[in-house]
């Protein structure tokens, strides 16, 4: 409902009433958005970053650089992380020509909310495709584990160490060097509340990113926030794709907003994917194939993986006039 709302001021927009249990809504735009700064706050239920994913590709059409500042919360167990938008999302989001800034001014979790981002993005006029269909083999692992209130350090100590052992399989199957495998402690000064967590961004030589993330307020076994992580780690790395579960239905919208054809290798496909490809398919006549495929040579991957090929519609932001 924020999101709406925010949509009805950037394009001074006619929207039919809703609210909770709404299951339609009639939304008719009058003209592109001309301000520079808009403010989207909600409860402390809602996530920022989903907030963000739904009006970031109309920021990308806009007329002019717009900032948006939102107030929520940030870090839900059913919600991507803001670590998840920074180290994964955002990077794959710049092979499209996307160009975005995220400062984080407070950070807090769902509950209790009082996170506060600002989000600035450069229009467009037209996207490029990005093809991603070779998995590559992994060459980075990096383990960063944050803290904050009144948590010990050896919370997160734990966190990592445990995380390591866990890892062991990928490290040995990949044969990853041992230069190539980072730890990182962070303590953060700007979070709301006493939480640890655990963020793991797995690289391969092609470009090929995997992650996962687990988190847990004050009290929390760090075993427990370890192993919910490197269980999701371990699964995509081995499922046969480019890119992880989480990242599928992520970047699809950009794929068909984008000129030309976009291939992406995935492991199996999610709930979420396939309902984002139905919905493109029927809002913007998206022309998109499921190639079921098979990584050679990889007795430890046993599932089949697919190539999504995405032929995009070209949209042009016609308040772009560069080429």
């Amino acid at each position: 409902m924020s999101v709406a709302t925010l949509l009805r001021r950037m394009y001074n927009a006619d929207i039919t009433e809703y609210g909770e249990g709404t299951t339609e809504l009639i939304f008719s735009p009058k003209s592109g958005f001309n301000s520079k700064y808009y403010e989207c706050e909600s409860d402390a239920t809602s996530s920022i970053i989903l907030m963000m994913q739904s009006v970031l590709p109309c920021l990308l059409f806009g007329k002019c650089t717009s900032t948006v500042e939102f107030k929520g919360g940030v870090n839900g167990s059913k919600a991507p992380s803001i670590e998840y938008f920074l180290n994964v999302l955002q990077p794959k989001l710049s092979n499209f020509g996307i160009n975005l800034t995220l400062e984080v001014k407070k950070k807090s979790y769902l509950p209790p909310g009082g996170a506060v981002l600002s989000l600035t993005v450069s229009p467009v006029r037209q996207l490029r495709c990005y093809e991603l269909i070779e998995r590559g083999e992994v060459e980075k692992i990096q383990l960063t584990s944050f803290f904050s209130g009144t948590v010990s350090v050896e919370v997160p100590q734990r966190i990592v160490h445990d995380a390591l052992k866990r890892m062991e399989e990928i490290i040995k199957t990949e044969k990853v060097k041992k230069q190539n495998i980072i730890c990182e402690i962070v303590k953060e000064s700007k979070a709301l509340g006493s939480s640890a967590g655990l963020l793991i961004v797995t690289e391969t030589t092609t470009g090929g990113i995997f992650s996962s993330f687990s988190s847990g307020g004050r009290g929390v076994n760090a075993e427990k926030i370890s192993r919910a992580a490197t269980n999701v780690a371990i699964r995509n790395v081995f499922k046969g794709g480019a890119i992880d579960e989480f990242l599928q239905d992520q970047i699809l919208i950009y794929c068909v907003l984008a000129k030309g054809n976009s291939k992406i290798r995935t492991g199996p496909l999610t709930p979420h994917t396939m309902s984002m490809i139905n919905l493109l398919r029927l809002m913007c006549g998206a022309n998109i194939s499921i190639i079921k495929t098979k990584l050679e040579n990889r007795t430890q991957i046993k599932e089949k993986s697919y190539i999504l090929d995405i032929h995009g519609v070209g949209w042009v932001n016609s308040n772009n006039s560069k080429k």
